[in-house]
This record gives structure tokens, C-alpha cells and sequence, in this order.
């Protein structure tokens, strides 16, 4: 059949000089075989939709990107809190082996102010009795003079650390109360990303079987679409095979 069919346009391709009709032929059947091989656009019914799944796709990662970004900002957050909590239980340890070590000092200022009384009592019972004890006795209230000094400065001290003290707990509680605060906000946010992340692996699963669905629908259609665009070339071919047998007829005739 394909023999014929390039006998006969080989024949209308070189038709004989003046010969109109010949040429209008020649058009004709070239227009109808160009129809007939020229393959039928592709399509894809399905690009819409998975376009639109993309889109959504790129959007669930943005929220999930986000929701991981804000995560780490909390953590960020928390370990900074926990830092600066540590730091200060480390001053209150500090403050307190301070206090610790003048109320120490302060019980020996006491012992000695005491030691010093009991002595000038000595003395000035001794002076009562008329013994010659002057010199003695200025020493003594020198010492018990520098004593209440020392520890009215202790004391002081004392009780300056003892208000830094107090300061110091009532931030760490606040830093505590914080960091409770910051430890829920970090299990929601834990919380959160997982179902982020399993509403994410069920989108993709969604998709790749909507993806598997459209691969097969668009090869029903795509050969559905080549049988009926076979049956319509095999019609051409038929049509022009007969339209070829009968031009020639006609030329045998003409001859």
C-alpha cells in the first residue's frame, strides 16, 4: 500500500506543464496526508491540579520552616535563661560562704568585745581598790573601742550581703518561674513541629498517590486518544490510497 501511495505522489508531485487541475490535486492530497501523519497535540488535563498540590506543598514547608525557625529561637531563649540562672545560684553559693564567714568573724568580734568587758570590769575593780592600773586600763578601752568598730563594720556588712541576698532569691525564682514558662513553650513547640512533620509525610503521601492517579489516567487517555487517532489515519490512508488508484485510472485514461 505504501509503494502505491509514493507511485502516486511521486506522480502529482512532477505533473505535466499547464495542467491546473493536476496542481489543485496535488495540494489537496499533500494537505490530507500532512493531516494524517501530523501527530494530535499532547494534553494534560491534570497539570492544574498538580500545580495547585505543589503550591500547597511549598506552603505546608514555609508554616513547617517557620514553626522550626521559631523553635530555635525559643531554645536560644531558654538556654540564655538557664545560663544566666546558673550564674546567679553560683553568686548566691558565693554570698552565702561570705555571710557564713563573717557571722564567724562577727562571733569572735563578740568573744574578744566580751573578753575586753570582763577585763576593764578587772580593771576598774582593781582601780576601785586603789591599784595602780591607768595605764592598763586605757589599753584595755583602746582594744574595746577597736572591737565595737570591727564589728559595726562586720554588722554593716552583714547585712548589705543579707539584702543582695534576698535580692539574689527573688530573681532566681523569677528565673525559675521563667524557665518553666520557657520548658512548656518548648514541649508545645516539640509538640507542634512532630505534627507539623506527620501532617507533612502525609501530604507527600497524599500526593505521590495523587501523582501515581494522574500517570494513570493520563496514559488511559493518551491511548485512548492514539487508538482514535489511528482509526481516523487508517480512514485517511484509506481514503487517499483510493483517491491515489482513481487519479491514476484517470491518467491511464487520459493516455
Amino acid at each position: 500500500m505504501w509503494s502505491r501511495l509514493t507511485e502516486g505522489l511521486a506522480d502529482i508531485v512532477a505533473p505535466e506543464d499547464g495542467d491546473e487541475q493536476d496542481r489543485e490535486d496535488e495540494d489537496q492530497l499533500w494537505s490530507r496526508f500532512a493531516a494524517v501523519v501530523a501527530p494530535p497535540p499532547p494534553s494534560s488535563p491534570s497539570a492544574t491540579a498538580v500545580v495547585a498540590e505543589e503550591d500547597e506543598q511549598e506552603q505546608y514547608i514555609s508554616e513547617l520552616e517557620r514553626a522550626l525557625l521559631q523553635r530555635k529561637k525559643q531554645n536560644e531563649t531558654l538556654e540564655a535563661k538557664i545560663l544566666e540562672l546558673e550564674t546567679r545560684a553560683g553568686e548566691e553559693r558565693q554570698l552565702k560562704t561570705q555571710l557564713k564567714q563573717q557571722e564567724v568573724e562577727i562571733a569572735q568580734q563578740k568573744a574578744t568585745i566580751e573578753r575586753l568587758q570582763a577585763a576593764r570590769h578587772d580593771a576598774v575593780v582593781q582601780n576601785e581598790e586603789g591599784s595602780d592600773a591607768g595605764s592598763h586600763h586605757d589599753r584595755l578601752v583602746q582594744e574595746l573601742q577597736h572591737a565595737q568598730t570591727q564589728v559595726e563594720v562586720l554588722a554593716t556588712q552583714c547585712q548589705a550581703h543579707e539584702k543582695e541576698l534576698i535580692l539574689l532569691r527573688d530573681r532566681i525564682e523569677e528565673l525559675q518561674a521563667a524557665n518553666e514558662t520557657l520548658q512548656d513553650d518548648e514541649r508545645e513547640a516539640r509538640s507542634r513541629a512532630a505534627e507539623y512533620e506527620q501532617g507533612y509525610m502525609d501530604l507527600l503521601t497524599e500526593i505521590e498517590k495523587i501523582k501515581i492517579s494522574n500517570e494513570v489516567e493520563k496514559a488511559a487517555l493518551m491511548a485512548k486518544s492514539e487508538e482514535h487517532a489511528s482509526s481516523i489515519d487508517s480512514q485517511k490512508l484509506y481514503d487517499l490510497e483510493a483517491r491515489l488508484t482513481t487519479s491514476e485510472a484517470d491518467k491511464i485514461t487520459a493516455t
